[in-house]
């Protein structure tokens, strides 16, 4: 399968998760500083939905793990996590699935829905207070009617670190069609 990854040089998740993917699959990363993953260096949030497609063409799934996460609450304002978490997320997905891609993993995190061990049962109503839990609901949430793609919700950051580090098959298709 052939599968770009945004957040390919994170030092913790994405390049762990990167370099899993590489074992199995033609792993494409885009991340704003280089490292051994990553093969195209750009910011997200100057990059239009035009822009993508060049980077999609022949593209099976797409791995997005480059939004604002918890740890940036304290250095980013709200406008920053609509632009990066909202805005340049929905480019992808909509270049995505103009360009045939057929899935569209979003890493989320369990302040979207609540506790990591609780069923969330379907779309629950995220807390309101906090930037990065509005903005990481919105992001999955908002994709759903839009593009006919089923959207599920999912704790990947542990999740998918534990699943490399065990060696499981990664799972892709928290959104596909």
């Amino acid at each position: 399968m052939k599968i770009l990854m945004t957040g390919s040089s994170g030092p913790k998740v994405g390049s762990t998760v990167a370099a899993h993917l590489s074992q199995q699959h033609a792993v494409l990363g885009l991340d704003i500083a280089p490292a051994k993953f990553t093969r195209y260096v750009a910011d997200i949030t100057l990059l239009g939905e035009n822009d993508w497609q060049p980077w999609l063409e022949g593209v099976d799934a797409v791995v997005h793990f480059a939004p604002l996460h918890a740890p940036h609450r304290d250095s980013h304002s709200r406008s920053e996590f609509t632009r990066t978490n909202v805005d340049a997320t929905r480019r992808p997905v909509s270049a995505a699935k103009q360009c045939g891609a057929r899935r569209f993993l979003l890493a989320s995190s369990t302040s979207v829905y609540g506790q990591s061990l609780r069923n969330a049962g379907g779309v629950l109503p995220p807390s309101i207070d906090r930037a990065y839990v509005t903005k990481k609901a919105t992001s999955v949430l908002g994709f759903q009617p839009r593009f006919g793609w089923q959207a599920t919700l999912g704790a990947c950051g542990n999740w998918a670190l534990r699943c490399c580090i065990d060696g499981w098959q990664a799972t892709l298709g928290a959104c596909g069609n």
